[in-house]
């Protein structure tokens, strides 16, 4: 859940390697920080909010609209096989070009 909402609030495509993300320490403060605003909840939330359907921007709302610009949200089989994981993106928000 983490990585799918710490890659969209980051504006960062999911399949993009590691290596090739422009502010690596930037893109760890946020992750902390994610996790941080979570240890103490009973209910974890990316957007802030804690109503149903409400809590995250991309992570398991496949077929839904982007709550930041309306495009399909969409998912993927990721890894390999045996050790595969969902990834979800929205491809306007998070294009494989961005950084």
């Amino acid at each position: 859940m983490y990585a799918a909402e710490l890659c969209f609030t980051s504006g960062i495509n999911p399949s993009r390697p590691v290596s090739d993300v422009a502010d690596l320490p930037r893109l760890v403060r946020r992750a902390k920080q994610m996790l941080e605003v979570n240890k103490v909840r009973a209910i974890q939330s990316t957007t802030g909010d804690l109503r149903s359907r409400m809590r995250t921007w991309v992570y398991r709302r496949d077929k839904s609209p982007c709550r930041r610009c309306g495009t399909t949200i969409h998912v993927a089989m990721n890894g390999e096989p045996g050790r595969e994981r969902a990834i979800y993106w929205c491809p306007s928000c998070q294009p494989v070009t961005a950084g």
